[in-house]
Order: structure tokens, then sequence, then C-alpha cells
């Protein structure tokens, strides 16, 4: 059982919100300093596994959408992905938002609890606060610096860019698209070597950073993180049974080799709660 990564994974999040937990209630300021130093490792973990995302996820863009220029140009290939992709979205929201509404209804947060977690998450930045406008949404897509949206970690606008320039790319000729195609798949290719690397010493990432949660939050927060658990997997459950469905059905993959698939992914978004940082350990699991 311990040679899954998943459960080592899951074994060292629970060690460090315990550890954490008994820092933060027996420990003096020596302990407390030891973990704070202990948990710049977990921090260390996981811009190892963010600086992989903007190349990453740029290569696989345009080599996809080059790869494909002779099926795309029929649109039937193209309206289907967009058809699948809107399709799911729109189920996954109506789900989430209905399932989690009527939960919480019945079932609230303490607010005791709330507080304490609010109290070790770290304060959001400026930009999470302010919220744009849907025109200031609309014009935001295409960035006048690409270079600037991927280092300010703008994964929509990079995005944008990498359809357009991947579709460039389906205009060159023969050689020169290949060339390019050739070019992107090795660094796409590269990456997943360094997203393999992180990911085997994720434990000790994920043990680093749940002891920083444990500390900062202490008891207080043991029940809202609980229910946080309790909640996510229950609306996960309906959704996630969709996905297996199609994955079945649709995509012919056999059940338990499509299980074994998703289980590193799921616990990297539970362990680091980043979109950002699932996105090459999803894309690797893919790829194999």
């Amino acid at each position: 059982m311990l040679r899954s990564l998943s459960v080592r994974v899951l074994l060292s999040l629970v060690a460090g919100l315990i550890l954490g937990i008994a820092a933060a209630s027996y420990g003096g300021a020596g302990v407390r300093s030891v973990v704070e130093g202990v948990e710049s490792i977990g921090g260390l973990w996981l811009n190892g596994l963010k600086m992989t995302v903007v190349p990453l996820l740029f290569s696989v863009l345009v080599v996809g959408i080059a790869g494909v220029a002779d099926a795309a140009a029929t649109g039937k290939l193209a309206l289907r992905a967009l058809a699948w992709f809107l399709g799911l979205l729109l189920v996954g929201c109506a789900w989430t938002i209905a399932f989690n509404n009527g939960l919480y209804a019945l079932w609230p947060v303490a607010q005791a609890g709330a507080e304490a977690l609010r109290t070790g998450a770290p304060p959001p930045s400026a930009e999470v606060l302010a919220t744009p406008s849907f025109g200031q949404f609309l014009q935001g897509l295409a960035p006048t610096n690409p270079i600037k949206a991927a280092a300010e970690d703008a994964i929509l606008p990079l995005v944008v860019f990498a359809a357009f320039f991947g579709f460039a790319v389906t205009r060159l000729a023969e050689a020169r698209r290949k060339a390019l195609t050739d070019f992107f798949d090795m660094i796409s290719e590269a990456m997943v070597v360094i997203v393999r690397w992180v990911l085997w010493v994720a434990p000790i990432g994920v043990f680093a950073l749940a002891l920083g949660v444990g500390l900062r939050a202490g008891v207080g927060a043991v029940g809202v993180i609980a229910q946080y658990i309790v909640v996510v997997v229950l609306a996960q459950v309906g959704i996630t049974a969709l996905a297996y469905l199609i994955a079945v059905t649709v995509g012919r993959v056999p059940l338990m080799a499509f299980g074994r698939a998703l289980s590193p992914v799921q616990v990297t978004a539970f362990a680091t709660q980043s979109s950002s940082a699932c996105l090459p350990a999803m894309i690797e699991q893919s790829r194999d």
C-alpha cells in the first residue's frame, strides 16, 4: 500500500496536520520557529511544481492544436471537443452550485472554526479581491504582453495566445511546422520529467505544508477542515461518477486504469488546493 504515491501523500498530510496542531498546543517559541522553517520546504516544493505550468501548458497546447490541423480544418473534431468541454463544464457547475448550497444550508459552517482557519491562511492578494467587470474580462483575454502574462500566472490569456499561436503554426509550410511542433514537443517532454521528479518528493512537500497549516490553525480549525473534506468528497461523488461513466463507455478506458490515473491528481489537489499545481500532474497522468 505504501508503494502508492497517493497513499504516502495522504499519510503525510494527516501527519503534518497532527504534528502542527500539537506544536501549536504544546510547543514553545522554539518549536514554532522550527515548524515555520520546515514549512518553507513545502513552499519550495509547491513552487517547483508550479514552475512547470507555463512552459508545459503552452507547449502542450501548441503541439495539440498544430498536430490536429487537418482534422480541425474539417470542423468536426473542433466542434466535438468544444461541445464536450461546454457540456461537462455546465453539468459540473450546476451540480456543484446546487449541491453545495443545499448542503451548507442544512449543515452550516461553525463561525469559530472558520475564524481559526482564516487566521492560519495567508491574506488574499489585491488581484483576488478585485472583481473585474465583464468588459475588463473580455479585454484581458488577449494579453498585450504574453511574457508578462506568463510571469504573472495569468493562465487564461496565456491559453488564448497559445491557441492563436498554434493555429498560426498550422499555416506554415510543412517543414517549418514540423520543426516548431517538434521543438515544443521536446519542451513538454522535458517538463513532464521535471513534474515526475517533483511528484516523487510530494510526501515531503505536503507534510511541510500541512505542518504549517496545523500550527497556525490549531485545534479550532479541525472541525472546519473535516467538514470541508466531507463536502468536497460528497460534491465530487456525483460528478466523478459521471466522469468514470464517460471514460468507460465513451473513452473505452478500463475502470481500474482510469481510477489509478486519477488518484495522484486528486491527492495533489487536496494537498495543495491549487489548480495550477494540479495541472502538471493532470497532464503527466493523461499522457501516461
